[in-house]
């Protein structure tokens, strides 16, 4: 089995959270973390489908950025 290792960035937002994984032209969205994780979970075996169909194994690594607002 081959293995492929993907660095995912995700940014929320106020309403919603941006995926891009990093290296690729694959890019999301979602109202939730767990919206995001599932849309790019489904995008990314988009984009590899032939890889997975041959054997690769594809594994998402996520990074996050959270803005941190004053408190008071």
């Amino acid at each position: 089995m081959r293995k492929c290792w993907l660095n995912l960035k995700y940014i929320m937002m106020e309403n919603i959270g941006v995926q891009k994984v990093l290296g690729f032209d694959i890019f999301t969205q979602g109202k939730t973390l767990d919206e995001l994780m599932d849309n790019i979970k489904e995008a990314v075996e988009v984009h590899f489908e032939e890889d997975i169909q041959f054997g690769k194994h594809i594994t998402i690594l996520s990074m996050s950025e959270i803005e941190v607002a004053p408190i008071g």
